[in-house]
């Protein structure tokens, strides 16, 4: 059994370099309103798993993830109000498994994601004047969606192991409903509240590792992440009425990380690591993204022979990367 936490704290910033808007018989003008010094909340990300033995050969296991999770919220003027005031958008994974040892050196894996999701997406609203108020536009949704994950690990020796693991992408249809208020004049007749289906799709992800221990004491490992952004080009709301969100400049993305990890004692193992991971989604002041390189330290004690705790930090810094918020009001 595993019980586990990861707690994210986020530091970030964002500043305006000329984003504009165009609206219906008028010239285009600076969308204007305030940088938010830290868009990017906290987090809080719990994960479960279990596993068992079924005969010698047959295990199952169950585990039940945070994989993806989205929060961000600024100043109801900003300057991306138009894409995004609030978001939030949250994915639990429960992942029921089944592993077989085929030889002494083989397992495979196969089972199951079954993804329930939550979204709830804040926009102000242009009016077909700059000298009015915005309106708003609030979008719930919520649903169940599936995939599935296989993975197969190898020992060719007694200090070498390599795993490969591939996890589908999902296509979410969150059923919900739309409020958008107070839009003006001709617009007005778009107020009120209606049905709706925000779709999107997360990626598949190809992960290949391996490990090798050195000697009693040293584990070195290595590992590359293959994942498929480009599958998810925009968060998409289908409303009676509703225009199609523009899509995103999304790419299929390769990371890659190194760790070590030390023996000090029967009770204690440290370990550390690097990873680097580049930008997957450009231009969107909704989904800020930018290549990252992530440093992080961690060690294990076991306090008997069936129980152990796990403790670690991880340090990301982003790289500044430009985000293009140009609007086009009722096109």
């Amino acid at each position: 059994i595993y019980v586990g936490v990861h707690g994210i704290l986020a530091d970030a910033s964002v500043r305006d370099l000329g984003s504009t808007i165009s609206r219906p018989f008028a010239p285009v003008a600076p969308i204007g309103g305030s940088s938010q010094s830290d868009p990017v909340g906290a987090a809080v990300s719990p994960n479960f798993a279990v596993a068992g033995r079924i005969d010698p050969r047959w295990s199952w296991g169950l585990a039940v993830t945070t994989p993806y999770g989205f929060i961000t919220s600024v100043e109801p003027d900003s300057w991306t109000r138009y894409q995004a005031l609030n978001l939030r958008m949250m994915q639990v994974s429960l992942q029921p498994t089944l592993a077989y040892r085929a030889t002494p050196w083989l397992d495979l894996g196969f089972g199951l994601d079954a993804a329930y999701a939550e979204s709830r997406l804040t926009t102000r609203l242009p009016n077909l004047s700059p000298l009015l108020a915005d309106g708003q536009s609030t979008v719930r949704g919520h649903g169940w969606d599936f995939g599935w994950i296989a993975g197969l690990t190898v020992r060719p020796n007694g200090r070498l192991t390599l795993a490969a693991s591939y996890r589908s992408r999902i296509e979410h249809r969150l059923g919900g409903e739309a409020t958008t208020s107070d839009l003006l004049g001709p617009l007005s007749a778009g107020n009120g509240v209606v049905p709706s289906v925000t779709r999107f799709t997360t990626p598949w992800l190809l992960t290949v590792g391996g490990r090798w221990r050195l000697n009693e004491r040293w584990v070195v490992s290595a590992q590359a992440v293959s994942s498929g952004w480009s599958a998810f080009d925009t968060i998409q709301v289908d409303r009676p009425g509703g225009a199609p969100q523009p899509s995103r400049r999304a790419r299929d993305t390769t990371s890659f990380s190194l760790g070590a990890e030390f023996e000090a004692s029967p009770q204690w193992t440290v370990r550390a690591g690097l990873q680097y991971d580049p930008q997957a989604i450009a231009d969107s002041a909704m989904l800020a993204d930018g290549d990252r390189l992530t440093t992080a330290v961690g060690a294990t004690y076991r306090a008997g022979a069936r129980v152990s705790l796990d403790l670690a930090a991880a340090y990301t810094r982003f790289r500044t990367s430009p985000i293009a918020s140009d609007a086009t009001a009722y096109r």
